[in-house]
């Protein structure tokens, strides 16, 4: 479990990116990055 929780974030980061790059949508972009944070911060 803790070996996906890395890649969950990285995933939802990069959700986040394309999310706010390509569609302007800063919201979900917000909340995608503060998940992978939360995931982040749980493996630490």
């Amino acid at each position: 479990y803790r070996r996906i929780q890395p890649t969950t974030a990285r995933i939802l980061n990069a959700i986040g990116l394309l999310c706010a790059d390509k569609k302007g949508d800063y919201n979900y972009a917000l909340q995608c990055h503060q998940q992978a944070l939360k995931l982040q911060e749980e493996v630490i």
